[in-house]
């Protein structure tokens, strides 16, 4: 009976079983991909949301301190992003971009 190998060095005795690893491993690696994509595009709007941040208080001549900046690098959520973009663009101080919310 005919074996097949594989590039991991598996041995097949049957068609259907490389047929069969064949499509787990595209399947998997689709997958893997997809994860990968979706991880680089959430990690994209955070950065774009930071520097969104940024430009808003340079734009007002506002300088971060360092204290400040650790904590907009930090920050993993968007919505607290978002807010802090908001409060950038009409902010007179650092304070009150980073300021607690009101509840």
């Amino acid at each position: 009976m005919p074996t097949w190998s594989c590039a991991q060095g598996l041995r097949f005795v049957s068609e259907n079983q490389r047929w069969w690893f064949a499509e787990g491993e595209a399947k998997g690696k689709a997958q893997g991909e997809a994860k990968g994509k979706a991880a680089g595009e959430a990690e994209g709007k955070l950065q774009g949301l930071r520097a969104a941040v940024i430009a808003a208080l340079d734009a007002r001549s506002l300088r971060l301190s360092r204290r400040a900046r650790s904590r907009l690098d930090a920050c993993a959520d968007p919505d607290v992003l978002t807010r802090w973009v908001r409060r950038a663009v009409v902010a007179r101080t650092e304070a009150d971009v980073f300021a607690p919310d009101d509840g």
